[in-house]
């Protein structure tokens, strides 16, 4: 290799610690071996750290590292998804001249984690911190990878694994994923983007004896009808349920307002009853509320239509006229939606020009920051129940409300699909679902594949009760509501 400087793209760094940590289940390295091997990469780790504090840290990373050469852990400036590869020469050189004055850390310290050895190869991770001549500070999760040659193991990457987070999901973002929409399922994605369709007003769910009454919408046909949640539908229009698919399902139920259907229903106790419902128009909003102790509001959102922010608008006044001073958000069976919706409601939470989390086009080198567009109406302290089944609009909710709005996320890591699709209508009435957007915090945290993590874990098999007792502890932690 010569002395110029080369790049690579990160995704083939990222493919190569992904094959080290899945080859590890099959090629552990011999127990003695391995505990010399794990005790000469904690010394070059210390080595590291007396390198970066030295007055001139090329003499001991001429020890470090390899012969074979040395990922430069610095994206390109005009593209940060490819990475300097320099020799071992020419990286010594620049550091030399990088590392003056205040560019030296003061104090640099790597905590080891973890160390997997596979063979010739080995990756560490670890937590490092960098206090610089001016007092800021800097911590990240770093990985170094090592490779052992004839004269001991070598140093040949280091960086950041948010940085390595983040190219894999820039190299997914230019791949454009599309999925293809039947005309029925176009329609009911339309439909669920109004928040209005005929219906009879049912969130319901497959499984092997039916299909299971998961929520009913107060005030719908199936409401006035008597049908409840828990309750199991065992045939509509006298086909049997057993086995049918959810979708299957869905387009028997729905149907012209006016019309009707007949339901054969069996509730929690086992009785079957018939259930006859007239299809209506059935207004979908996606929010519920209540107030759950005094001056505490609990407000649930499970879908983003384009009802959605006039909703929450209107539940905020509420709470206003009935004195709440705390509010749970609760997001933990929210599945996204209208992305306009979102937006608005973020903005009602954190306030106008407050950044909400960034967003990258497919075919952007860079994200753009989001930011707020309405006034805050929102004044309370705010506790945010998330889980794995928050996805998409609620993740992004979240996350901007802990960025901007102050809020504690209490569960368990969401779903982690941070993407933005647009659709294309066909002319036969199908439609084709293209991703057009990848979504990252405000801090540049990506969400697809990855989540938002709590600050507070809650087990989800904990009690509905025990989890509300818990977001109201931490609401009035310190607080007289």
């Amino acid at each position: 290799m010569s002395d110029k400087v080369k790049f690579i793209q990160w995704p083939d760094i990222f493919v190569a610690a992904v094959l080290i940590a899945l080859f590890s289940a099959f090629a552990p390295a011999q127990p003695m071996q391995k505990e010399k091997d794990e005790a000469a990469i904690r010394a070059l780790v210390d080595k590291i750290n007396r390198a970066w504090q030295s007055e001139k840290p090329s003499t001991l990373f001429q020890e470090i590292l390899s012969d074979k050469g040395f990922v430069f852990a610095m994206p390109k400036p005009d593209n940060p998804s490819e990475a300097a590869v320099i020799n071992k020469q020419r990286f010594c050189e620049l550091l030399d001249n990088i590392m003056q004055g205040q560019q030296r850390p003061q104090k640099h310290e790597h905590k080891v984690e973890s160390i997997t050895i596979i063979g010739p190869l080995a990756y560490e991770i670890g937590t490092s911190l960098d206090v610089r001549a001016d007092g800021t500070e800097r911590r990240d999760e770093v990985m170094n990878v090592f490779a052992k040659d004839e004269t001991g193991w070598k140093l040949i990457h280091s960086s950041p694994t948010d940085n390595i987070r983040k190219a894999l999901a820039l190299s997914q973002n230019n791949i454009s994923k599309t999925q293809k929409l039947s005309v029925e399922q176009t329609r009911n994605l339309e439909q669920n983007i109004e928040g209005s369709f005929s219906g009879i007003g049912v969130h319901i769910d497959a499984q092997l004896d039916g299909i299971s009454v998961k929520r009913v919408i107060a005030d719908g046909p199936a409401d006035n009808a008597g049908l409840n949640a828990g309750d199991i539908i065992t045939a509509i229009d006298g086909q049997p349920t057993r086995g049918m698919s959810l979708e299957q399902a869905v387009s028997l139920i729905k149907g012209p307002e006016g019309t009707g259907v007949k339901l054969k229903v069996r509730s929690a106790d086992g009785v079957s009853r018939d259930v006859n419902v007239v299809r209506g128009t059935v207004v979908v909003t996606g929010c519920e509320s209540r107030i759950i102790e005094p001056n505490i509001g609990l407000l649930t959102i499970t879908a983003f239509t384009k009802q959605t922010s006039a909703e929450v608008r209107k539940t905020i006044n509420h709470f206003q006229e009935q004195n709440v001073r705390a509010l749970i958000l609760d997001l933990r069976n929210n599945r996204g939606g209208f992305y306009p919706s979102v937006c608005e409601v973020a903005g009602m939470f954190v306030g106008q020009d407050k950044p909400l989390w960034q967003i990258q086009k497919i075919g952007q080198n860079q994200p753009i920051v989001v930011r707020a567009k309405q006034s805050k109406i929102v004044q309370w302290p705010v506790v945010v129940l998330i889980g794995s089944k928050t996805t998409c609009g609620g993740e992004l909710l979240a996350c901007a409300l802990r960025t901007s709005g102050g809020a504690k996320l209490l569960g368990q890591d969401t779903f982690g699909h941070g993407s933005s699709s647009k659709l294309e209508k066909q002319a036969d009435g199908s439609s084709k679902k293209v991703v057009g957007a990848y979504f990252f915090t405000a801090e540049g945290q990506a969400v697809d594949g990855q989540g938002i993590k709590p600050d507070r874990w809650i087990d989800s098999g904990t009690s509905p009760q025990e989890v509300l007792r818990q977001a109201v502890s931490e609401l009035t932690r310190g607080e007289k509501l």
